[in-house]
């Protein structure tokens, strides 16, 4: 499928949700409540473009979660609520304290419900919502103290909005996002079993950790240790790998697979300097072929080798090899350089 294509079916896709749900999805997510249910035009609609809205009750602690990261220290920031939709937390953010929002989206429908709520909310002043190519934005370099996601990067071609993401977001500022994943095999199987419900591109999309992880070129590395004390990373195992290469993987490769994700590894202490080793003149080029083998072939002898002797040993050598950084705030930073190796 082509780009424009691609684009044009998602406008498609939103403007006809966003005119059924002009607003509050995030209420509707969890379940109708009479806070929602007034801004739901088609009831036969909603019926069957948001079937699957009755499974979303458990994502209650996670925007709880997501409020917390969010809204705290939103006071006097320039934020933008990147892929917004009708507008919702973009017209919180503004109510929280923010000195200016800023709201993009694909869809017209979107926006223009989006502007309507600011306005019924007293916050227009402060709000500026617009349609714009959220993998292409307008926005000049080191705009936003604050950019909030909500499912959308599966929306767009993920390398293009985390490029964009990186350049518009201040070097101390954040980006907090919340995404579906694909790990479920029985969640996947009802995506594609309930196309009414997205596009084609969404549903060949949908994020896993090695597609999150790709962000470490471009965003700080220091949220993963979140990861490890949820026990979903390690502090030492292979590291994760986008997708485009694992899906190249041997038989033998795959093995990798199915250890534990680590923050270092052997290949994270050989290439240290990963900018230095790839240059900037072909740089994927560069990767592709003289890194990306050499980081399997070091994968694959931990794999082989792995005891927690040798887990200890790549320990202390990253801690020793690497100054050391301070444990601030854990939020999605992005990197100073626009290459990110983790070390």
């Amino acid at each position: 499928m082509q780009l424009e294509e691609r684009k044009l079916k998602e406008i498609e896709h939103t403007d006809r949700r966003r005119r059924i749900v002009t607003g509050y999805e995030y209420e509707t997510d969890c379940g109708v409540n009479s806070k929602s249910s007034e801004f739901i035009t088609d009831e036969e609609g909603f019926a069957e473009h948001f079937s699957n809205m009755k499974f979303y009750s458990i994502t209650r602690s996670s925007v709880t979660y997501r409020d917390g990261l969010l809204f705290d220290d939103i006071r006097g920031c320039t934020a933008l609520d990147y892929c917004g939709g009708n507008g919702e937390v973009g017209v919180e953010m503004a109510a929280r304290g923010a000195a200016a929002v800023h709201g993009i989206d694909i869809s017209q429908v979107a926006v223009d419900n989006a502007r309507r709520r600011a306005a019924r909310q007293g916050v227009a002043g402060q709000c500026r919502f617009e349609v714009m190519d959220a993998e292409k934005t307008a926005f000049a370099d080191d705009t936003f103290d604050v950019v909030h996601e909500y499912g959308s990067l599966h929306h767009l071609d993920l390398h293009s909005a985390f490029r964009e993401l990186a350049r518009i977001v201040k070097p101390q500022g954040c980006v907090i996002c919340t995404e579906a994943l694909r790990h479920n095999p029985l969640i996947h199987r009802y995506r594609r079993r309930t196309p009414q419900l997205r596009t084609a591109w969404e549903v060949e999309h949908i994020l896993g950790s090695p597609e999150i992880y790709s962000g470490r070129r471009r965003f700080d590395e220091l949220p993963q240790l979140i990861n490890v004390l949820l026990g979903e990373m390690s502090f030492v195992g292979p590291r994760p790998e986008v997708a485009e290469y694992t899906d190249q993987y041997t038989e033998e490769e795959q093995a990798i697979l199915f250890v534990r994700p680590g923050i270092t590894d052997l290949s994270s202490l050989e290439f240290s300097d990963l900018q230095e080793v790839v240059g900037s003149a072909d740089p994927d080029q560069v990767f592709r072929r003289d890194v990306l083998p050499r980081k399997i072939a070091l994968r694959l002898k931990y794999v082989r080798q792995q005891s927690m002797l040798g887990d200890l040993r790549i320990l202390i050598l990253t801690i020793c090899h690497v100054p050391a950084k301070p444990l601030g705030n854990l939020r999605w930073k992005r990197s100073n350089s626009p290459i990110q190796t983790g070390r």
